[in-house]
């Protein structure tokens, strides 16, 4: 399962995920500021402590930390992201 956590205006990490067409139940996009119902600041705060930065989008893949909007697209021109995702979604 992939979760997604960024704002709404962050498109290089959903336009990376978008070329391997998953479907709704395979991913989630958490768009903290779109979401009344999630303390946004506090899953940043939260952010720094287990990873050192409150930089978002954080990008996970089944539970691990695969990286930002950049770190997707590096690894998806290097070809590093496709065995991820199939990995994800079997």
């Amino acid at each position: 399962m992939f979760f997604v956590f960024c704002n709404a205006h962050h498109v290089k990490a959903k336009a990376a995920l978008a070329t391997f067409r998953l479907r709704p139940n395979q991913f989630e996009y958490i768009e903290l500021d779109e979401r009344d119902d999630l303390p946004g600041d506090a899953i940043q705060n939260e952010f720094m402590q287990r990873y050192g930065s409150k930089s978002i989008p954080k990008v996970f893949i089944n539970g691990q930390l695969i990286g930002g909007g950049d770190d997707v697209v590096r690894l998806l021109h290097s070809g590093e992201l496709e065995p991820l995702v199939k990995a994800a979604i079997q």
